[in-house]
């Protein structure tokens, strides 16, 4: 799935910018829920050239699923981190 939006000028604007998933996963936590995790990322690509001038984490989420997960999807059960 994709997220498609557009920025309007009256003008050339010389960059693209692109919003990415990665990481995507579903996880077990230790108190038995399921919870989907991720991160967003922005990709500034110039537009004259193609090339990726800057590419940032914009956030990671860890959220709570409240839909059914086919279990096929799930990864392992996730641990408490160890203390520092």
């Amino acid at each position: 799935m994709q997220l498609h939006g557009s920025i309007s000028t009256d003008r050339a604007w010389p960059y693209a910018y692109h919003v990415e998933e990665r990481g995507h996963r579903f996880v077990r936590g230790p108190d038995g829920a399921i919870y989907r995790d991720n991160e967003l990322w922005r990709r500034v690509v110039d537009r004259r050239t193609g090339e990726t001038v800057e590419c940032n984490l914009v956030t990671r989420n860890h959220a709570l699923v409240a839909y059914p997960v086919p279990g096929e999807l799930l990864e392992p059960v996730l641990t408490d981190a160890a203390p520092c």
